[in-house]
């Protein structure tokens, strides 16, 4: 299996509904796993193939592709990531510094000194620009800490009227609003600049070379297709396979709550799992849970920063809304601590399920994690 980057240049508008409520207009900033999913078999579809293909079944069927969420981004290669949940930045100018902002700084430190302390979270409540209070800080950014920006994308507003079947002209009291994603932003120069949605997938030598052929041809996703919307050019490029320093991390991450702390810090090499999308877990009764604990010996979770998140869907096969599952939400993360011996062995393991992921739907893109974020060990950014 190799690590290819996904890439898609928006040529249109384009919208995924938040839910299914007619009255809730939102729209997701980003692509799911899912929606590029079911875009990615109607290409073939329409060009006359058949489920029982073996293109299609080994892209969908037999060793499914987990196709990732597709993340707002401002350049064709650069790898978009949200935020984690313990990210914070001063309430009265929120931002990376680059974005000529007060910076952005991590609390999973703070709130792991916290759980020692017994108290509560008592480090990283001030703006070190201005001393003012600091706030949770949400988003999307471009994953780079020497240059850290967000990518949040510039979203539209489309405004529609009901038409009434018997006059053909507009119904009386029936007026609506469609929220989506702008095919382009503007820059501070005042220039346009076209918009990315990214992500990335591990792929065998067969599920690449179909994809590529497949992904030749222009793909439509999201909602209002017939309206002109969610018109997409991806192209499918090898890259550099994530990876990441457990030890290294570890040293560093507990050189920083030592600082946060009079306590002694429990032995152990920590490291950290982030919620790279939503992750449906559930318990041994299939019934849904808001806990993760590796299947690895010697493994302790010391605190952790989480919130619920319903997930829903539409089936387009079946003309049918998906049934609803609880996930743990997009940028959620979990501090664990390694009391064993087997580094590499945890190296290993954690690596494994970096490229399967965890839970359920993992083929729609759910469950996707990674492993000892920079994010969390780094000052003010």
């Amino acid at each position: 299996m190799k690590y290819y980057h996904l890439n898609a240049r928006l040529l249109a508008p384009l919208m995924v509904q938040e839910n299914r409520q007619s009255n809730a207009p939102c729209g997701l900033p980003y692509l799911p796993g899912g929606s590029l999913r079911g875009a990615v078999a109607g290409i073939y579809l329409r060009n006359g193939g058949s489920p029982e293909d073996p293109a299609f079944r080994t892209i969908f069927l037999d060793d499914p592709v987990c196709f990732p969420d597709l993340l707002p981004s401002h350049s064709p290669d650069q790898a978009s990531r949200p935020l984690p949940m313990t990210a914070a930045s001063c309430k009265r100018s929120p931002g990376f510094i680059l974005d000529k902002a007060h910076g952005v700084c991590d609390s999973l430190a703070a709130f792991m000194a916290a759980e020692l302390e017994g108290g509560p979270v008592t480090g990283a409540l001030a703006c070190t620009a201005c001393a003012q209070d600091i706030k949770p800080f949400s988003g999307f950014w471009n994953g780079n800490l020497t240059g850290a920006q967000k990518n949040d994308p510039v979203l539209v507003y489309h405004r529609h009227t009901g038409i009434d079947r018997h006059t053909g002209t507009v119904a009386s009291s029936i007026f609506y609003i469609t929220q989506g994603i702008a095919e382009s932003w503007k820059s501070s120069d005042d220039r346009y600049h076209p918009q990315y949605l990214s992500g990335g997938l591990f792929l065998n030598k067969d599920q690449f070379e179909i994809l590529s052929d497949w992904l030749t041809e222009t793909v439509f996703a999201g909602a209002d297709r017939t309206r002109g919307m969610g018109e997409l050019a991806i192209s499918l490029n090898k890259t550099q396979t994530p990876a990441f320093d457990l030890k290294a991390w570890s040293s560093s991450f507990k050189n920083k709550l030592s600082g946060l702390t009079s306590k002694q810090i429990p032995p152990g090499e920590y490291f950290s799992v982030g919620f790279a999308s939503h992750a449906i877990m559930v318990d041994a009764f299939l019934r849904p849970s808001q806990e993760i604990m590796p299947d690895f010996p010697d493994l302790v979770m010391d605190t952790r920063m989480i919130r619920q998140h319903t997930v829903r869907g539409w089936q387009a096969s079946w003309q049918l809304p998906k049934p609803e599952d609880v996930a743990i939400g997009m940028g959620g993360v979990c501090l664990f601590r390694y009391t064993g011996n087997d580094i590499q062995g945890l190296n290993t393991y954690l690596t494994q399920l970096m490229i399967k992921g965890i839970g359920l739907r993992r083929s729609e893109g759910f469950g996707r994690i990674h492993v000892c974020d920079p994010f969390h060990i780094q000052e003010v950014i």
